[in-house]
C-alpha cells in the first residue's frame, strides 16, 4: 500500500520540468564495488542498473571552493590548511567522546552534540586571549584531549579562513542532513566507524534517473497507490490495516497475517499511523531518540549558448568541467545556503545546476521557497561577476520537510542516541508488525542501498515465519524482545541455546586475505521448515510437531538401532527428518547410531536428499545430511551400492556454493579411504595380528614433527618482524610528511571525506587515466582513446551482425551486448595510451564475451 501516486518514496525523478530527467531526492549510488580490505559490500541498487543496462556517471575530480567576499577561488594551500584544522577538530571531538565513554565505563550514551562542542572550543580560545582564568582552564582541558595544535591554529585564523572552515561545517550538515547542534558528538560518523559499515567503491550518479530502479522492481507487482495507511491493529495472530480507498471517499480495512511498515522515520515520529495497541515503550522511545533531518535542492536549467558553452565555464572564475564546486558565505547563519552546486552537464549533458541547502538553510527554505531561485541567482552572479549570467529557463525547489509522506530527508544519530537504535528499530513487534527502511539498517543508514537491504532482511524473516512451526517462531520472537528489554535495563545478553555447531570441514585460509581482521562470528538464525509450501495448514503443523517430539523421545530413551527403520519410515515432514539428522550428528559419536545408519539405512537417507534437493528453502537440510554422511566414513562401494555417488555429483552441479563445498569435501574423504577389506582378510589368515595393528596405527616420525613445528615458528617470527618494520616505516613517513607541511601526503582519509566522497573523490582509475600517479605513468591521449573506442565498437558490431541476421538476438539485445562488451574495455589501462589497442589477444577475449552474452540472450 503506497500513499503516493507513484512508487519510490524519497527516490523521485522529475521527467517533466527539465530537458533531462533530474533526481529531486536520492541521486547518488554510494558505492558500486566491494571493498574487501574494509569488509564493505557494494550498494545493491547498482546491481539493478547493471541488469537494466543503464549507464552511470562516476563522481570524479575535486571540488574547488570560492570565497563569497573576495569572489575568487581559494588556493590549494589554504584548502589543505583549513581541511587539516577541521580534521583536527574532528579528532578533538572524537577524543572527548572517548573520554566520556571511558568515564562512564563504556555504558552510557553521550548527550553532547557536535555544534556546541565546536562553539565551546572557540569560546575557550577567545577567553585565553582576553585573560579569563576560568576559561583558560577550559582551553587547557581541550589541549589535554589532544587538540593543542588545533587550539593554537585557531588563534591564527583570518576571516577568510573562518569562512572556509564554516563551509566544512555546512558539508558535515549535508552529510548528516541535520544542524550541527543536533548531531551526536560520539556517534555522528557511526555508519563509517564500524567494521564493514558503508559501501565500497566509487560513488556514481544515474543520468536517466534513480527512479528507474524502483519502477523496475515494482513492475509486475500488485502495488496499491493512493492508499494512505491510517491505522494498524494487531493481535490474535493477525493484523488489520486501515487505509484510504482511492476509488471512493470511505476507508478500507485489509486483514493479513503480517505487515511490514516501511514509512520514513519522519512519519513514525509524527505518529501518522495509529497502532492498536500502541507501540511498546522501548520501540517508541527509540523512534523519538533517533534523529531525522532535512535537505533540499534548488534545480536551475539554463539555455546553452551557440558554441556549446555555459557561463560557469567562462570568465576568471571558470570551474571548467568539474562535477561540483563550493561557495563560502559571509555569515555563520547562512553557511549552509547554496554552499555547493552540482554541475549536471557532466552527468546528463544539459546545462543544469543543482544548489544544495543544508543545516538551518534547509529548514528556512520550507518557508521562503519563492525567494530561493532569486537568491541562488544572486550567489551565481556574485561568483561569475565578469560574465553574463542569464535567467534560468526552468527551475524547481524541493521541500521534503513539508512532504506529508516523508517529513524530512534521511536519518542521523542525534545527541543522546547511538547506532544501537538502528538495531532496535529493526526489531518486530509481537511477531506481526515488522519494520524496514534506511532507519533500520545500522551499517548503511541514509542510503537507498541500506533501505533495500532492510527490505530483503524482513522478507527473509517473514518467509521463515510462514514456513516454520508457528510455536517455534513465537518463542524466537519472544526471546528477541526479552533480550532487547534486558539490554535496555543494562543486563548482558546470553545465548539462546542455538549456538552454531562445529563443522567437520577443515577451514582453509585464503592467502589473499591473510593477516586481515576476521569478521566476528555471528549467531545464525534457526531455520525450521515444514514441507516445501510457503504456508501450511494447522494439520501439517501438528504432524510436524508430533514427529519432532517422537525423534527427541527416541534419542532420549536411547533405544536400539533395530527401531531405526520404523522411526525413519514414520517421518514425513521436513521438520521431522531434519530433527532426526541433527540428533544423529549430535549424539552419533557416543552411540552405535552411525554404524547402524551406515549398514542399513543409507538408501533411505539418499531418498531424503533427492526428495528435497530441488525444493525451495531446503538448502540447510541438504547441508545437514551431507555433514552426517561425512561422519560415517563412507567408502567407494557404499556410494555405489546406495547410488549416493550419483546424487552427490548432481548436487555439486545444481546446488548453492556452500552445498558444493560440502560435497567436494565428502568426495575427497571417500576417495582417500583405502579398500582394506582384502588386506585385512590375508593378515588375519596368516595370524599376523601385530602387523595388522601396526598397519592401522602407523608410526609417527617425531623428528619430522619437530621440523614442522620449527618451520611454523620461524614463519610466524618473520611475519611479526615484517609487520613491525612496516609500522615503524609508516610512522616515520607520516612524521616526515607533517614536518615538511604536506598534510595529506600519507594521512589516512579523514572521517569527513569517508562520510561523503563528494570532494577529492577521484578514483584510482581516474587518477591513472590522468597520469597523476607517481612512476612516470603515461597520460591519456583523448583523441587516441576516441579512436580506440570507435575501433572496438565497430569490431563488436561486425561480430554481432551474424547473430542478428540468424535471429539469435533482436535489436535491443544487440545494443545491450555492444554496451556490455564495451563496458568491459572502456576502463582498460592501455586505452588511449598504446597505439595498437585492439590486439589479437584482446580480440579473442571480445569474441569469447560475445559468445557468452549471445548464449545467455
Amino acid at each position: 500500500m503506497e500513499g503516493r501516486e507513484r512508487v519510490g518514496g524519497r527516490v523521485l525523478t522529475d521527467r517533466e520540468t527539465f530537458s533531462r530527467p533530474i533526481d529531486l531526492g536520492a541521486s547518488i549510488i554510494t558505492g558500486i564495488a566491494a571493498d574487501v580490505n574494509k569488509g564493505r559490500r557494494f550498494d545493491p541498487s547498482s546491481t539493478i542498473f547493471q541488469q537494466l543496462g543503464l549507464k552511470t556517471k562516476e563522481l570524479e575530480g575535486e571540488c574547488p571552493i570560492f570565497d563569497a567576499v573576495k569572489r575568487a577561488k581559494i588556493s590549494k594551500e589554504m584548502d589543505r590548511k583549513i581541511a587539516g584544522v577541521f580534521d583536527g577538530i574532528l579528532d578533538m571531538c572524537t577524543n572527548k567522546a572517548l573520554a566520556f565513554k571511558a568515564a562512564s565505563g563504556g555504558k552510557g550514551v553521550g548527550k553532547e552534540n557536535f555544534g556546541d562542542t565546536v562553539k565551546e572550543l572557540f569560546e575557550s580560545e577567545r577567553a585565553l586571549q582576553e585573560g579569563d582564568g576560568e576559561k583558560v582552564e577550559d582551553k587547557q582541558g581541550a589541549a589535554d584531549e589532544g587538540g593543542e595544535e588545533v587550539v593554537t591554529s585557531l588563534r591564527q585564523l583570518t576571516e577568510e579562513d573562518l569562512r572556509v572552515l564554516r563551509w566544512h561545517y555546512a558539508h558535515t550538515e549535508y552529510g548528516c542532513s541535520a544542524r550541527l547542534n543536533e548531531i551526536s558528538l560520539e556517534h555522528w560518523n557511526q555508519d563509517e566507524s564500524e567494521d564493514g559499515a558503508g559501501f565500497g567503491g566509487p560513488h556514481v550518479m544515474v543520468p536517466g534517473g534513480y527512479s528507474r530502479a524502483m519502477e523496475s522492481l515494482s513492475d509486475g507487482l500488485h502495488v496499491r497507490t493512493k492508499a494512505c495507511v491510517k491505522g494498524i491493529k494487531y493481535g490474535d495472530g493477525k493484523v488489520e490495516v486501515t487505509c484510504s480507498n482511492p476509488d471512493d471517499e470511505g476507508d478500507e480495512c485489509i486483514v493479513a497475517d503480517s505487515v511490514v511498515v516501511t514509512v520514513p522515520l519522519g512519519c513514525l515520529k509524527r505518529k501518522k499511523i495509529e497502532f492498536d495497541p500502541p507501540l511498546p515503550d522501548w520501540k517508541q522511545e527509540c523512534i523519538d531518540r533517533l534523529g531525522y533531518g532535512n535537505l533540499n535542492k534548488v534545480v536551475l536549467e539554463f539555455k546553452e549558448e551557440d558554441d556549446g558553452n555555459v557561463f560557469w565555464e567562462q570568465g576568471s572564475n571558470s570551474v571548467g568541467d568539474v562535477m561540483m564546486f563550493g561557495m563560502t558565505s559571509e555569515s555563520e547563519s547562512t553557511c549552509g545556503r547554496f554552499f555547493m552546486f552540482w554541475n549536471m552537464k557532466k552527468v546528463c549533458g544539459s546545462p543544469i545546476l543543482i544548489g544544495l541547502l543544508a543545516g538551518e538553510a534547509a529548514y528556512e527554505a520550507e518557508q521562503e521557497d519563492n525567494k530561493l531561485v532569486p537568491q541562488a541567482m544572486g550567489v551565481l552572479r556574485n561568483l561569475f561577476h565578469d560574465v553574463t549570467v542569464p535567467e534560468p529557463v526552468s527551475c524547481r525547489v524541493t521541500s521534503w520537510l513539508s512532504d506529508e509522506f516523508s517529513h524530512g530527508s534521511y536519518s542521523f544519530v542525534a545527541a543522546g542516541a547511538s547506532g544501537d537504535d538502528y538495531d532496535t528499530l529493526a526489531l518486530p513487534v509481537s511477531s506481526l508488525v515488522h519494520f524496514a527502511g534506511e532507519h533500520t539498517w545500522r551499517k548503511n543508514p541514509d542510503t537507498v542501498g541500506g533501505a533495500m537491504l532492510s527490505g530483503i532482511r524482513e522478507a527473509q524473516s517473514i518467509l521463515r515465519m510462514f514456513s516454520r512451526d508457528v510455536a517455534t517462531v513465537v518463542d524466537d520472537m519472544m526471546f528477541t524482545l526479552d533480550a532487547s528489554k534486558d539490554l535496555e535495563e543494562g543486563e548482558e545478553e546470553e545465548g539462546d541455546g542455538w549456538e552454531e555447531e562445529e563443522e567437520d570441514i577443515p577451514k582453509v585460509e585464503n592467502p589473499k586475505f591473510k593477516g586481515e581482521k576476521k569478521a566476528k562470528k555471528q549467531k545464525p538464525r534457526q531455520q525450521k521448515i515444514v514441507g516445501t509450501v510457503p504456508y501450511l495448514s494447522n494439520a501439517d503443523h501438528a504432524q510436524a510437531k508430533e514427529e519432532i517430539r517422537n525423534v527427541y523421545t527416541y534419542f532420549e530413551m536411547r533405544k536400539g538401532s533395530e527401531d531405526f527403520a520404523e522411526l525413519m519410515g514414520s517421518l514425513k515432514s521436513l521438520d521431522g527428518k531434519r530433527a532426526f539428522v541433527k540428533q544423529c550428528i549430535a549424539r552419533g559419536d557416543k552411540t552405535n547410531y552411525l554404524g547402524a545408519l551406515k549398514e542399513k539405512h543409507l538408501g533411505l537417507l539418499n531418498s531424503w536428499i533427492l526428495e528435497f534437493a530441488d525444493a525451495p528453502l531446503c538448502t540447510d537440510f541438504i547441508c545437514d545430511c551431507i555433514r552426517l554422511l561425512n561422519k560415517l566414513n563412507l567408502e567407494i562401494k557404499d556410494m555405489k551400492e546406495t547410488k549416493l555417488g550419483k546424487t552427490m555429483r548432481n548436487l555439486a552441479q545444481h546446488q548453492p556454493v556452500k552445498v558444493k563445498k560440502l560435497v567436494t569435501y565428502l568426495l575427497k574423504q571417500v576417495s582417500a579411504v583405502p579398500a582394506k577389506a582384502d588386506k585385512e582378510k590375508e593378515r588375519s589368515a596368516s595370524g599376523d595380528a601385530s602387523e595388522t595393528k601396526e598397519a592401522k596405527a602407523p608410526k609417527i616420525d617425531e623428528e619430522e614433527v619437530k621440523k614442522l613445528e620449527q618451520m611454523r615458528e620461524e614463519i610466524k617470527r618473520r611475519k611479526e618482524e615484517a609487520r613491525r618494520r612496516h609500522e615503524e616505516a609508516s610512522k616515520k613517513f607520516q612524521e616526515a610528511a607533517r614536518m615538511i607541511g604536506v598534510m595529506d601526503a600519507a594521512e589516512p582519509p579523514s572521517p569527513r571525506r569517508e562520510k561523503r566522497k563528494h570532494r577529492h573523490s577521484s578514483s584510482e582509475k581516474s587518477k591513472k587515466a590522468r597520469g597523476d600517479e607517481s612512476g612516470g605513468e603515461k597520460r591519456v591521449d583523448k583523441k587516441l582513446a576516441g579512436e580506440h573506442r570507435k575501433q572496438c565498437v565497430s569490431y563488436i558490431k561486425n561480430l554481432l551482425k551474424e547473430s542478428l541476421k540468424e535471429g539469435k538476438i533482436d535489436k535491443e539485445q544487440f545494443k545491450a551486448i555492444v554496451a556490455k562488451v564495451w563496458g568491459k574495455l572502456e576502463h582498460h589501462p592501455s586505452l588511449g595510451k598504446d597505439e595498437e589497442f585492439l590486439t589479437n589477444d584482446r580480440k579473442g577475449k571480445i569474441v569469447k564475451l560475445i559468445k557468452q552474452y549471445v548464449a545467455k540472450s
